[in-house]
């Protein structure tokens, strides 16, 4: 069966080009060998636990509306699953690099677009998994959905539940395709009625406090524009034209103190994680002569989830803008400022009708979408724009406890996400098994040490640490 595809699917879907990648990515560190046999035989049966793995998107001739999810009758594992082995010494540096060049690869719109690359030759044996997945699949907390549903609690592998019968039907030709599109333009007209009657009925939500931010926020920006001060985010190094290529770093905090740095402000884990964002920022900005002296803007993905979406396909996301106080020179100023930040962004998000306005922007055909993202890249525009943001910080929670696959634990998972022109660094973690697993995406033109950018996260822990 077809399914058109939401509207955030397809935001992500037509916002590709020849050097901006839209998928995801995770780096799974295991302690034991994991063998290709044993990792398809333990994904195979399992498959049915996330649909969109088997299914491909077919889009709409010309772009002219939203594309579809249907089976894939050719789908095979054996497409999506690959094996390499790291040149010596196997360390850590080579690891990167590997995963950097990996990350770089479109994946195949000709297929479900996702893939996965088994590692072996790790110094210390162990194996690693980087696994690639289109965001037009997966967010975040649906990605840790996805890994609780295809890992175990334990070294014994539980018994998956049955899979029901796979028949996919044959892929639409292009006649069906566009027939069906038409039948669902008919109806939208009324669906775009809904959403802007949804919006009128979600707009009083603005008023009272929300209001009062951004009025405040519109104000300031006002009173730094007669003043001749920079109103939007600060130029960086990082916020420039980008490049295909990437440069992926990771490291491992200790979890346990970084929830102790929030406790110690009255802050959250994820202001904690900000702030420690904000500290090896400043000593990266610093050392290459571009600390600006003001905070720089961040946008935070937030998901839309609820009870009754847990689950659901597709992703399920909006943003608030924090900010990232690297012109503080104390670390403490630095975590009440981020507090505070993040306190005004959610209590604004938590009335404003994101989800809303962007089933309003899926009404745009994606040709549209994409000849503006063409017309934008052609232009350069961060040679000549202020950037709107810095860069994009997420932190989603994961089990506090270690997940098994095939038999063998798994000791880290690193995320990595995306990159647009203007913000050519991205900065993710994830909790996992005691430890904040970070993850960082680089523009390699951009940010050409980011070996340095990650030890500043190691230092500023030790920073902190004096006050917990």
């Amino acid at each position: 069966m077809m399914r058109r595809a939401s509207e955030i699917d397809t935001l992500f879907a037509s916002l590709e080009s020849g050097k901006t990648v839209l998928h995801v990515a995770g780096l799974c560190l295991f302690d034991g060998e994991l063998t290709m046999d044993r990792l398809r035989r333990h994904l195979e049966p399992r498959l049915h636990l996330v649909p969109r793995l088997r299914r491909r998107l077919v889009e709409v001739p010309l772009g002219l509306a939203r594309p579809y999810w249907a089976d894939d009758p050719g789908f095979d594992i054996a497409d999506h699953l690959d094996e390499v082995t790291l040149l010596a010494p196997g360390d850590e540096t080579r690891l990167a690099e590997l995963v950097s060049r990996l990350a770089e690869q479109p994946l195949d719109r000709g297929r479900p677009l996702w893939e996965a690359h088994l590692i072996h030759g790790l110094a210390g044996g162990g194996t690693a998994l980087f696994v690639k997945v289109h965001h037009a699949i997966i967010d975040g907390v649906s990605a840790a959905d996805a890994l609780a549903g295809l890992l175990d609690l334990g070294p014994e592998p539980r018994e998956a539940e049955p899979a029901p019968p796979w028949r996919p039907a044959p892929l639409p030709g292009a006649p069906e395709v566009v027939a069906r599109a038409a039948a669902d333009a008919a109806a939208q007209p009324f669906e775009l009625l809904a959403a802007q009657a949804a919006l009128v009925r979600e707009l009083p939500g603005l008023v009272g406090g929300p209001a009062r931010d951004l009025a405040g926020a519109l104000a300031g920006r006002v009173r730094r524009a007669l003043a001749g001060e920079p109103t939007l985010a600060p130029r960086t190094p990082f916020n420039g034209v980008i490049s295909p290529h990437r440069n992926l770093v990771f490291r491992t905090l200790p979890f346990d103190d970084v929830r102790r740095i929030g406790k110690s402000l009255d802050c959250t884990v994820n202001d904690a994680v900000m702030a420690l964002c904000a500290g090896a920022l400043r000593r990266w900005l610093a050392a290459h002569d571009a600390l600006p002296d003001a905070p720089l803007s961040a946008v935070v993905p937030v998901s839309t989830r609820t009870a009754d979406t847990r689950g659901a396909e597709g992703p399920r996301i909006s943003a608030v803008l924090g900010v990232l106080p690297v012109h503080l020179a104390d670390p403490r100023d630095r975590l009440a400022a981020v507090r505070d930040s993040m306190r005004r962004a959610k209590r604004t998000h938590a009335r404003v009708p994101v989800g809303t306005l962007v089933r309003l922007l899926g009404f745009a055909p994606p040709a549209l979408a994409a000849l503006g993202i063409r017309a934008l890249t052609a232009a350069r525009w961060p040679r000549f724009a202020p950037p709107p943001f810095n860069l994009i910080v997420s932190n989603v929670p994961g089990p506090d406890f270690p997940l098994y696959l095939a038999g063998v634990r798994m000791t880290g998972y690193h995320p990595f996400s995306i990159l647009f022109d203007g913000q050519g660094l991205n900065i993710t973690a994830q909790s996992y098994a005691g430890g904040l697993h970070l993850g960082l995406t680089c523009c390699a033109e951009l940010v050409p040490d980011p070996e340095t950018l990650a030890e500043h996260f190691e230092e500023e822990l030790e920073v902190y640490r004096a006050f917990i």
